[in-house]
């Protein structure tokens, strides 16, 4: 029993050593047998679709006609009926018998002695000298001068045409103060007056400006006769770029004392906004609105008789005085 035995190990050991020197010999050969088989399957998809394509281009070369039929097919327009106008047959006209006679006017007899009289009489060489050719000056005007430029507020102003209107704002004042019964204060000053005057201060004097003459009746837009002022204003200051300017706005005592004081203060907003939008610096100039709080005449008067309440005021000041009461700056805006 043992001899058995050990020839079945024996066999059996020898077995295992074929098998593992055969597995990749055996694995090599499964592996290109499935490749193989893979690679069948593929081709012979392909070939199926192969087929399919050209089937489907052979059915759509059955049906659809070739590019150039589609082409011809498409220019291809049926030709209009001709007429021939030969073979028409046209209705015969049917002239009534009988002869027409027509009666044709009579040439008019032209006289012998009319082809003298209308002969062009030849034209006449003698033209009259200069001297008796009438003058064409009196007729034409003589051209006026243009001036397409604007008003710059730097450029300096004229003498006449301020001092003209700056006589009839101080005239208008005196009248107002008239009017009301009161005279105009002692340190009032026109524009004109403080252009001579150099190192403008408090001592200077105060330039009272009429707000009839500057805006309408409560109303706080500039109106064109304010235009000489604004440009005196603004050469004062101009020449003056060290000395604070102070606009006061001033109303009369008709209406609740809070409306006259934000009409005073939207006045001399609107004297300030003109001078910026003229290119006039205005880094040293401030604002205050006064209202009613300081009327020049009775404010028990009409309205027609307070016009001198009505005013803007120019005051001012060096670098180191002390600023009015409720100054502000140029471009304050109440919240």
């Amino acid at each position: 029993m043992i001899p058995v035995l050990l020839v079945a190990a024996v066999a059996a050991a020898i077995v295992h050593l074929l098998a593992l020197r055969a597995s990749p010999w055996i694995l090599n050969f499964w592996n290109s047998q499935m490749q193989n088989s893979v690679k069948e399957a593929n081709d012979a998809q392909l070939e199926a679709a192969r087929i399919v394509v050209r089937r489907t281009e052979a059915e759509l070369e059955t049906e659809m006609p070739p590019m150039e039929q589609q082409q011809e097919m498409e220019t291809l327009e049926p030709d209009p009926q001709e007429i021939d106008l030969i073979d028409a047959q046209v209705k015969e006209l049917v002239m009534a018998p009988g002869e027409t006679n027509l009666s044709l006017p009579a040439p008019e007899e032209i006289p012998e002695n009319s082809a003298a009289e209308l002969a062009p009489t030849p034209p006449s060489m003698n033209l009259p000298e200069a001297k008796d050719m009438p003058s064409l000056s009196p007729l034409l005007p003589e051209p006026t001068p243009i001036n397409t430029n604007s008003v710059i507020a730097n450029a300096a102003p004229q003498n006449e045409l301020l001092e003209d209107a700056e006589g009839f704002i101080d005239q208008e004042l005196r009248r107002q103060a008239s009017e009301g019964s009161s005279n105009l204060p002692s340190d009032t000053r026109s524009l004109s007056e403080l252009m001579g005057l150099s190192n403008l201060g408090s001592s200077s004097g105060v330039a009272r400006l009429g707000a009839d003459i500057l805006f309408e009746f409560d109303e706080s837009r500039l109106k064109n006769s304010a235009r000489v002022s604004m440009l005196q204003l603004a050469a004062l200051i101009h020449k003056n770029p060290t000395t604070i300017f102070i606009i006061e706005g001033h109303t009369d005592a008709i209406g609740t004392e809070e409306y006259n004081r934000q009409l005073s203060l939207r006045r001399a907003q609107a004297v300030i906004s003109w001078l910026e939008q003229n290119a006039v610096p205005i880094r040293h100039v401030y604002l205050r609105a006064c209202g009613s709080s300081h009327p020049l005449v009775n404010t028990s008067l009409p309205r027609e008789q307070q016009s001198l309440n009505r005013r803007v005021e120019i005051h001012m000041r060096q670098p180191r005085e002390a600023l009015p009461e409720g100054s502000q700056p140029a471009r304050y805006t109440p919240r």
